[in-house]
């Protein structure tokens, strides 16, 4: 775009380029310039046998540089996949955030994550998890170290027979403060028959932190139904 016959530089210039926009790889270039601004941002992504790369970067005015890379190797494990993700971040003026780890893929079990990243002050920053489902049983745990927080958490849920009953138990600290816990806990129960419906629900949950908060609710419901 062009403004012809001014003595003012108004020239703007859009350029797009895609390469390959399929998998296994494909590639994006895009440019704005203008006499007041210049932004370009590319981005890649590809697999190549046993490794996954993406890739991002924006420059504004040539002087600012923000950027991630991914890289990720990948094999097949018993069962499932495994995953080494190395994750790097950056913007102007701060030092690059990094993360690496791995990620494990059971079919028959679920999801096992271990990862880890560079903090400030040299302190070490983590994120754990693992999902396991078998026999009508559901766990998650999770658990990490952050800037400001740290969690240990866990989820569970279990059916027997005719009763449903899940928990849930966080304990976080914010830094500079005391530890503090949430707890939940529902459980319900089928006490039907062959003509009448009846369940009993029982849900509370308790914050150490707030606990003019807390609640539990108790109900009993009950219908009959067609003979």
């Amino acid at each position: 775009m062009d403004t012809p016959g001014s003595s003012i530089n108004r020239r703007h210039l859009i350029e797009l380029q895609l390469s390959n926009p399929n998998i296994p790889e494909a590639s994006m270039h895009f440019l704005y310039s203008c006499p007041m601004k210049k932004i370009e941002i590319s981005a890649s992504a590809g697999t190549h046998r046993d490794l996954v790369k993406v890739m991002m970067e924006a420059k504004i005015d040539d002087a600012r540089r923000y950027f991630i890379n991914l890289e990720s190797p990948f094999q097949e494990v018993p069962n499932g996949m495994k995953f080494q993700p190395m994750l790097e971040m950056g913007c102007p003026h701060t030092e690059p955030f990094v993360m690496r780890g791995s990620i494990e893929h059971n079919w028959r079990t679920g999801i096992i994550m271990d990862l880890r990243a560079n903090m400030p002050a040299n302190k070490p920053a983590f994120i754990k998890g693992s999902v396991q489902n078998s026999g009508g049983n559901l766990q998650i745990d999770t658990m990490g170290s952050l800037v400001l927080l740290d969690w240990d958490a866990s989820v569970t849920f279990t059916t027997q027979e005719r009763t449903s009953i899940g928990s849930a138990f966080v304990q976080y600290q914010w830094e500079g403060q005391r530890k503090h816990q949430i707890t939940f806990n529902h459980k319900l129960k089928d006490l039907s028959t062959e003509h009448i419906f009846k369940a009993t629900v029982n849900t509370e949950m308790q914050m150490s932190r707030y606990p003019e908060y807390n609640w539990q609710v108790r109900f009993l419901r009950r219908e009959v139904t067609d003979a």
